[in-house]
Parts: C-alpha cells; structure tokens; sequence
C-alpha cells in the first residue's frame, strides 16, 4: 500500500497529507462527499462514524457534521463545519471546527488531481486555536494517517 506523506508545521499551525490512490478521482470525491461512503471509512483507527450522524449540505455556506464514536468506550467527538468551496470533483475547501478535547477550527482545503486513473489527494488542514498545539498535533498526524489508511482500503475494495 503506498505511504501516506504527512507534513507538520508549527509556525503555521498547519498539517499537509498526501496520497496518491489507485481509483479514479470521481470515485475518491464521492467518498469524501457521499454520507454513505464517508460513514464507510471515517474515524481513525478504533473508532467509526455512524452514517445516521451524518448531515452534509455540499455547497458553498452549507453546513457538515458527523459523530467519530469510540468502538470500545462509545465516546462521541462530534465534528462540524460550513463549505467554503465545492468544486466537483477537484476541490473542497471548508471550516472544520472539532470539539474534543478542547475546542479547535481549523480551514481545511482538499484537492484531488486526476492521474490518468489515479488520483492525487491533498489535504491542508490550517489555523489550529486550542493551545497544546504539539501534543495535539502528533494526535491529529496519527489519526489522519489511519483514517487515510482506511480511506485506501475503501477504496481499493471498491475498484
């Protein structure tokens, strides 16, 4: 499975991962912006996104949010967020704000580049305001790295 790249830096507050898929760029925007298919491989590892905690308004100023539960414990960490940009099927651009532990908002800007049946996936993820940013940030590498994991299996699975 090809690595995930993860980059971190401090100064911006600001986290960059990036993939390349084996599946068609249609197929990797769909599993972002679908309910159905998003519920499938969201949560970094141990923990899901139930599909009926979903809600996903996909137009600039429409709302998004969704519920990561823990597989084991059940503690919810409700994520939500408003679109910025919806530029199907090469740009998402919106303000994420999750609330555990401490409230965050972040901007986040996803960009999928088509590579003659793969694609490129790049995520920016800008702008944390909690504090423990370092002990926070080695979290959000972890767990986006697993939920980019899952997001391959996904979609390997579905081409």
């Amino acid at each position: 499975m090809p690595e995930t790249e993860v980059v971190s830096d401090v100064f911006e507050r600001s986290l960059t991962i990036v993939r390349v898929f084996d599946a068609p760029r249609e197929l990797v925007w769909k599993a972002w912006t679908d309910p159905e298919q998003f519920a499938c491989w969201a949560g970094c590892d141990g923990h899901s996104v139930p599909l009926s905690t979903i809600k996903m308004d996909l137009r600039p100023g429409g709302a998004f949010s969704w519920v990561m539960v823990n597989d084991i414990t059940g503690v919810e960490m409700p994520g939500e967020g408003v679109y910025r940009e919806v530029v199907e099927p090469e740009r998402l651009v919106w303000v994420w704000t999750f609330s555990n532990p401490l409230p965050e908002e972040s901007v986040v800007t996803l960009t999928f580049t088509d590579l003659a049946g793969r694609t490129e996936m790049r995520m920016k993820q800008v702008g944390w305001t909690w504090g423990a940013h370092e002990a926070g940030l080695h979290d959000t590498r972890a767990g986006m790295g697993e939920e980019i994991d899952k997001l391959a299996k996904y979609l390997a699975e579905k081409t």
